[in-house]
């Protein structure tokens, strides 16, 4: 072997043992870290169990800062239906809105709209005998249920009262984003929804007359209609009533489940229409209100939404 071989030889050895000790010192220095970590955790450990047996309490943790977080809740319903679509514990109120309005489009499709909205309360709802939603919203439950009490009082009659929603405020670390906040809302089940099982539809009696109408001085021409569909009856009944008067037409009057439309005459010949809350209250209505004229009445007719479905004009009442 000549010199020039041996001196290549050479290097060749020395560049591989440098590699295999560098390699080596890294795999030391690991084993090293490993080997503190394992004593660590294993000093943590048995210092554990001597508190425990000492009875002595955990070494504190660093307080995380927390925050408090709103809450909203909205509340949707449709005319054709007694029925109430709710989601409680959203975010904001767009959030809540928008979603309790997308549960209640699906059932009914369009002509879902907000009752109720509220941050950080309870929630009341009262269904009226017809089958409207009366709500109330509050700090309490109770100030809840006054609001919605003093709302039924407005319609006149009591309400069937539902159990009460809430929308209350919770806590979260200040810390948290986007992300975190998602999965704690879907860890938590937030928003809660409420959806109705099943469907109360409620039908509906409208009555159009020419405009402007007065029902002191009542109308010529009344155009009558009967069913389950608000939009659909008014769709129907303005178009018929202004191609026979002859002008545009209103809906003067309408009444849904329970109630309904009562058409009298007083002695002195003259016809009146008034809404009554059901059958049996409508001869009270008639005697009550023509007492405050100082006249005598008597019932022609009374139109109800258990009656079969009409569409028609209305047929003047005979002498």
């Amino acid at each position: 072997m000549n010199r020039t071989s041996r001196t290549a030889l050479f290097l060749i050895c020395s560049c591989a043992f440098i590699v295999d000790a560098s390699a080596q010192s890294t795999y030391e220095q690991d084993m090293a870290r490993q080997s503190q970590h394992l004593y660590e955790e294993n000093m943590r450990a048995q210092q554990q169990r001597q508190n425990g047996q000492q009875g002595l309490p955990p070494p504190s943790q660093p307080r995380q800062s927390m925050k408090w977080v709103s809450s909203y809740g909205a509340i949707v319903a449709h005319i054709d239906t007694s029925n109430y679509w709710a989601v409680m514990g959203a975010r904001s109120f767009d959030a809540a809105y928008y979603a309790a309005l997308d549960l209640c489009t699906k059932a009914m499709g369009d002509g879902c709209s907000a009752v109720a909205e509220g941050a950080n309360g309870y929630f009341s709802i009262g269904i009226t005998p017809d089958g409207s939603v009366a709500t109330g919203f509050g700090n309490g439950a109770t100030e809840a249920r006054n609001k919605m009490r003093e709302n039924c009082a407005g319609f006149k009659r009591e309400c069937r009262e539902e159990p009460p929603l809430a929308a209350l405020p919770w806590q979260e670390p200040a810390s948290w984003g986007a992300m975190e906040a998602q999965i704690a809302d879907e860890s938590f089940a937030r928003p809660r929804s409420v959806t109705p099982a099943p469907l109360n539809r409620r039908s509906h009696v409208m009555l159009a007359f020419p405009k402007p109408y007065s029902p002191e001085e009542g109308a010529a021409t009344i155009w009558i209609a009967s069913g389950p569909s608000w939009d659909d009856l008014a769709a129907r009944l303005l178009p018929a009533c202004r191609a026979n008067a002859g002008t545009e037409c209103e809906i003067g009057m309408s009444v849904s489940g329970s109630s309904v439309i009562v058409e009298f005459r007083t002695e002195a010949g003259e016809d009146l229409i008034r809404k009554a809350t059901s059958k049996a209250a409508a001869p009270a209505m008639v005697a009550d209100h023509c007492k405050t004229l100082n006249v005598r009445c008597s019932i022609i007719r009374i139109h109800s939404t258990t009656d079969d479905p009409k569409f028609e004009r209305l047929p003047p009442a005979a002498p």
